[in-house]
């Protein structure tokens, strides 16, 4: 009883991780067996083969690493030039899409002025307003400096008509007219005085045997600046945004005419809806008109001269979308000077008029230097179905 009870107090202080200590204590004090000269030649082979394998395991592991910086030496020694010129096409591709996006800038905004619901917001006052400051630019909506002392279609009497604040629709009409006049009009004079220059040199040298190495040599310089000032200008997509824009233009001047309700104070002035046109026409001039520079007529002028004698199609290409609503604006401005004062420019308007007449050598000439495969079916359509076609000529 006395050994019993000894033994289960022994057995209760001794902890389960003791046991398993004392078990692994007897496990490293056994002795080792003795093992066979087979067991024994079986285990080299074992460590042999796993040194092997080892070798084998680094020697690819160097190969790898040795390929790999061959492959880098390879890839920047040959391929240095390729990755520098996808570079350098990269940062061009980068210019020409700014260069792009600059030229689009006057695109997009023709985009939106020749929107009907769009073209019908466009304030005609917007140049008889002025600003004194920065703070009353971004009030008003007035960004262009300077338009306010333009000259108009017709003088005012007394203060001119003014809205209160302007939209964007409209100051885009405006920049983009502003810059036409700035810019194409200016290319297109320039143009014309390298075609006369060009003409007399060609009749000095039926005349003048002497200098002929000279002026052989002046007249390959000018005529370089020409074809490439008329290539420009001919450009196909500004042919076809200009088109549009001064289509535009012309519906939007003559609903301004026809809007009655001008005359009096609003706190905008434009047109609002599009109105039927019916001629003759009221006598009474807008008072609007007192706010709408020349120069949107001007540049209407110059396009419709350069167009007929450079580039004829294109008043083919854009049919009765764009003769039809420039035939209504000559016919409403030629003959009225209530509406437009200046005798030169209703001068242009009867030029515009004669560049829709159509010509017989236009049928089937194909051989000039801009040719016009579609003829001059469109004009001769234009005045025999535009519906006041018959105004064009007063008895």
């Amino acid at each position: 009883m006395y050994f019993g009870y000894e033994f289960q107090s022994l057995a209760e202080n001794i902890d389960v991780k003791d046991l398993l200590n004392v078990k692994e204590r007897q496990n490293m004090s056994l002795p080792t067996k003795k093992l066979s000269g087979a067991q024994n030649l079986k285990r080299k082979r074992k460590k042999q083969g796993e040194t092997e394998k080892a070798a084998t395991f680094l020697r690819v592991e160097k190969s790898s690493e040795s390929s790999s910086s061959e492959l880098v030496q390879h890839t920047t020694e040959e391929d240095l030039f390729n990755i520098s010129s996808s570079d350098e096409a990269h940062e061009d591709e980068e210019q020409h899409a700014q260069e792009d996006l600059a030229i689009s800038g006057m695109s997009y905004a023709v985009q939106n002025i020749t929107q009907e619901e769009k073209l019908i917001r466009i304030d005609p006052t917007y140049c008889a307003a002025s600003v004194s400051s920065d703070e009353e630019s971004q009030q008003k909506g007035v960004h262009a400096k300077g338009l306010d002392s333009e000259t108009c279609l017709i003088p005012a009497e007394g203060s001119r008509p003014c809205a209160a604040n302007y939209s964007f629709v409209t100051e885009c009409l405006f920049l983009v007219h502003h810059s036409l006049n700035l810019g194409f009009n200016v290319c297109f004079q320039k143009l014309m005085q390298l075609n006369q220059s060009i003409g007399e040199i060609q009749n000095s040298r039926s005349q003048n045997s002497n200098m002929l190495q000279t002026l052989e040599e002046q007249m390959k310089r000018l005529m370089t600046e020409y074809l490439s000032l008329r290539g420009a200008l001919l450009e196909t997509s500004a042919m076809e945004g200009m088109s549009h824009l001064h289509a535009a233009t012309a519906t939007w001047l003559v609903q301004v005419v026809v809007d009655e309700d001008s005359a009096e104070d609003r706190e905008h002035y434009f047109p609002g809806s599009l109105r039927p046109v019916h001629f003759p026409l009221s006598e009474h001039a807008s008072p609007t008109l007192a706010c709408v520079p020349e120069f949107l007529l001007e540049n209407l002028a110059s396009f419709l001269t350069f167009v007929r004698r450079f580039n004829p199609r294109t008043l083919e290409e854009n049919a009765e979308r764009f003769l039809n609503p420039i035939l209504t604006l000559i016919l409403t401005f030629m003959d009225a000077p209530h509406r437009m004062l200046n005798p030169h420019l209703r001068a242009r308007m009867a030029e515009c008029l004669e560049s829709f007449l159509p010509h017989p050598e236009e049928r089937n000439d194909l051989n000039q230097l801009n040719p016009n495969p579609f003829g001059c079916f469109h004009r001769e359509q234009l005045f025999l179905t535009h519906p006041h076609r018959l105004h064009v000529w007063k008895p």
